[in-house]
């Protein structure tokens, strides 16, 4: 995905049993707040779970840049 359209994935650590995301103010933790299971493996000293995300905004912007791409999004809000 990254080749054609120059959006690059977001990596991110979570809780195994999908708790929560250790995104923003819980990027520190070491543990999960919910459940309590570690975030990283200690044996391996890896996130034990990951996500990804892919950050859109940028690629809708550079549709709506172009009047014929910008037309078209705009036709199911008609």
């Amino acid at each position: 995905i990254s080749k054609l359209t120059s959006i690059h994935p977001i990596h991110n650590s979570m809780c195994p049993n999908m708790s929560m995301a250790y995104t923003g103010p819980y990027s520190h933790l070491r543990s999960c707040l919910l459940c309590g299971t570690l975030h990283v493996c200690p044996s391996m000293q890896k996130p034990q779970c990951q996500f990804y995300m892919l950050p859109i905004g940028l690629y809708l912007q550079m549709l709506y840049c172009n009047a014929e791409t910008a037309e078209q999004m705009g036709y199911f809000g008609e």
